[in-house]
């Protein structure tokens, strides 16, 4: 073991001072240097140990920071740390809002048990809480925008409704007038068929003769004006009516006249009487259909306005 040799008086002194006088006293100084003196598990710990401590705490701050974010911005709450003021071991130690404990980042790791202990409880808090705003927000905005679909399919059930009730109406409105136009009267009801249509005698015969009893009444079959009213060599008297669906109709041979040129007729208008005028012989209806194409037999069109 070297000696250290005093060069001065002050350093006899010194070294006077400091060595033992017994060996009680060596024992107490070699106790007390090796409290004082760093051990290398403690140094590791500090060398080591704390950065990677630290470098976890860092992360999870980050990671909460990350995850608090939407909820924020959702919520439309002020941009704050969440772990601000749950703790008091904590401080925010970057820009960030990220905490860190104010022991760990001074130096000794003395007391980080407490400080780890508090930084996962107020973690724990603050992710919870940050999870709970953000299940919040994302159960409003659910709402709003089922509120928002609910609204656009009743506006387009309302829409679909108005068109289909403007549709009926429409269709009803359409029916009506097709009623009306086709609505139909027999033009005889005491009458039966004497003679069809087709040739006859070597001529063509245009119409379909009812035989009936003098002054039987005839009536309009349908809507329309009356085009003609009055004597015809070969149809004696006699009533034309142009229908507003475009056939004109001919009644012949009748015995007196009750419509006038111009009259407006609905189906069942009285406009006459079976009679035996003009070229006839015998009582009865000379009845004619005429359309844009000529004559055409009155039986199939008289059926088809019966069905």
């Amino acid at each position: 073991m070297a000696t250290t040799t005093p060069q001065s008086r002050r350093e006899a002194k010194a070294l006077a001072a400091t060595t033992p006088r017994s060996r009680r006293e060596a024992r107490a100084l070699a106790e007390l240097s090796r409290r004082t003196s760093p051990s290398p598990v403690r140094a590791l710990t500090h060398r080591v140990v704390a950065p990677v401590v630290v470098t976890a705490l860092v992360a999870a701050g980050g990671a909460t920071a990350v995850v608090g974010l939407p909820t924020k911005v959702a919520a439309g709450l002020p941009g704050q740390s969440l772990s601000a003021g749950t703790s008091p071991h904590l401080t925010s130690s970057t820009t960030s809002g990220t905490p860190v404990s104010g022991s760990l980042a001074d130096g000794p790791l003395a007391g980080s048990g407490a400080v780890l202990t508090d930084l996962r409880q107020s973690s724990t808090s603050a992710s919870r809480g940050s999870m709970h705003r953000l299940t919040l927000a994302w159960g409003t905005a659910a709402v709003v925008e089922g509120r928002r679909l609910m609204t656009a399919r009743v506006q387009t059930m309302e829409s679909s409704i108005t068109a289909g009730v403007t549709a009926t109406d429409e269709a009803c409105a359409e029916a009506r007038g097709l009623a009306h136009d086709l609505a139909f009267h027999e033009p005889i009801l005491e009458g039966r068929k004497t003679s069809g249509y087709g040739w006859r005698w070597g001529r063509m015969h245009n119409g379909t003769d009812f035989g009936a009893d003098v002054g039987t009444e005839l009536y309009a079959v349908g809507r329309g004006t009356v085009s003609a009213a009055g004597w015809n060599s070969g149809l004696g008297y006699h009533v034309k009516i142009t229908l507003d669906t475009g056939e004109l109709i001919v009644y012949g041979h009748m015995s007196r006249i009750t419509a006038t040129l111009g009259d407006r007729v609905v189906p069942g208008t009285t406009i006459g009487a079976v009679g035996s005028t003009g070229n006839s012989t015998g009582a009865h209806l000379h009845l004619e259909v005429r359309t844009s194409d000529g004559p055409i037999d009155p039986l199939p069109w008289l059926n088809a306005r019966r069905a």
